[in-house]
């Protein structure tokens, strides 16, 4: 039986999606699924999941990511005709979602993955899953009970469920602070839904205001360098520190040595890192939202609420690191929560039943599928962000060639500048 999960891919890519991947590709590989990914990357080279997942014995084709929905669509369906899966798992790329409706109407039986609760998977569900019979999928999974119920009544049965990430169980866990109490960011490093650059703040606040406090971000994104320049106006005796992204493989290293998980965010799914921080021992100080979070973290059972960046935020950081024996009992319920309900082994066996019922449903025909071209419906309003079509120039969108555009402008208005100017001289 043969699954093709698609991504994005980068060489320094972080996030929870990517973390769920690497993780689950091997497992599903194991149990006798035949598993190929699809990747289409950021630059040139070879991205973190490409290596990561080639090193387990995973196949993957990957590109650069075209210039446009319908381009990186048609490269998909290239690639989905060549590999003929049983199952299409689009995840968490736009352009893959049209590919699955091609798919679909070939015999496969296509899976939605909603991992957030943003415009995109908003998007996604307007379209694919309640929007035109031909554009919908087989099946969707939500990684939250708050994600399913925005799902609505469109798609049922046995190809709807829910299933959180999950993650492993370490061995070493973070054990009881002594001199020093670390905070740790996790993730990627943007202000968009992260918020990063407040958590930055917010963390060189703590430190002033405790001795104790220490704090590590960990990541990469666009505001990295911005993020940098907080800390060095900001963090006290550089106990603020900014440090490179890891792989997965070293995520549990870096918990052990750590107490307090931070994840001050707009909205989220399930969030990786606070199941990883959890499973290590490590209290999550969570943002109230309204998505899973609160599946995970409860209120001064299994970690803390807060309401806010700044006061509640400061006071849960002054009561966790000062109280022991709360942070102790905090540190064996969490723990204890994603053991009787979060571990990737019990997340892995429920797809590992999903995929053998959708197998019974897919009959991929490659004969239709060879006469078959990927054609797009006009792009969808709730998708406009994210759905980016062939125009006049499309082309040149997002290419080295409109940077030269651009600058090749600049250069004709300031001569015909100059020259007005010398004519009125």
């Amino acid at each position: 039986m043969k699954v093709v999960i698609c991504h994005n891919d980068s060489p320094r890519d972080v996030g929870g999606v990517s973390t769920w991947l690497q993780r689950t590709a091997p497992l599903l590989q194991a149990a006798g699924f035949e598993v190929i990914v699809h990747l289409l990357r950021y630059g040139n080279e070879a991205g973190a999941n490409e290596k990561a997942l080639r090193s387990m014995g995973i196949t993957c084709r990957s590109a650069t990511w075209p210039v446009s929905t319908d381009t990186a669509a048609q490269l998909l369906w290239k690639w989905a005709r060549q590999d003929q899966p049983d199952i299409y798992i689009p995840n968490a790329i736009v352009p893959a979602y049209y590919t699955a409706a091609h798919v679909k109407a070939c015999g496969g039986v296509t899976l939605g993955v909603l991992h957030s609760d943003d415009s995109m998977y908003h998007g996604i569900l307007e379209q694919f899953v309640n929007g035109p019979q031909e554009w919908r999928l087989s099946g969707v999974v939500a990684v939250s009970k708050f994600l399913d119920t925005l799902i609505g009544p469109a798609i049922s049965g046995h190809l709807r469920q829910t299933i959180p990430c999950g993650v492993p169980l370490p061995e070493r866990t973070a054990t009881k602070p002594q001199d020093v109490f670390r905070l740790v960011y996790l993730g990627r490093l943007v202000n968009e839904q992260k918020q990063i650059c407040a958590v930055a703040e917010s963390l060189c606040r703590v430190a002033r205001q405790h001795p104790q406090v220490q704090a590590w971000i960990i990541g990469d994104g666009p505001e990295r360098e911005q993020v940098a320049e907080i800390l060095v106006a900001k963090s006290p005796q550089d106990r603020v520190k900014l440090l490179a992204p890891i792989p997965s493989s070293q995520v549990y290293e870096v918990l052990a040595q750590c107490h307090g998980l931070v994840l001050l965010s707009d909205y989220e799914g399930l969030p990786v890192c606070v199941m990883e921080a959890m499973a290590a021992g490590v209290v999550p100080v969570c943002m109230q939202m309204q998505s899973g979070v609160g599946e995970l973290v409860k209120d001064r059972q299994t970690g803390l609420i807060v309401t806010d960046r700044d006061e509640s935020f400061d006071h849960a950081i002054a009561a966790l690191s000062s109280d022991l024996v709360l942070w102790e009992k905090l540190s064996a319920a969490a723990r204890a929560r994603i053991v009787a309900d979060f571990s990737v082994e019990q997340a892995t066996a429920r797809w590992i039943e999903l995929l053998r019922h959708a197998a019974q449903e897919a009959r991929f025909d490659a004969a239709l599928a060879k006469k078959r071209k990927c054609t797009l419906p006009p792009c969808p309003s709730s998708l406009r962000q994210h759905d980016v079509r062939h125009g006049p120039l499309g082309k040149l969108r997002h290419s080295p060639h409109r940077v030269w555009l651009g600058a090749f402008k600049l250069r004709v208005i300031s001569s015909l500048r100059g020259l007005l100017a010398g004519a009125r001289a």
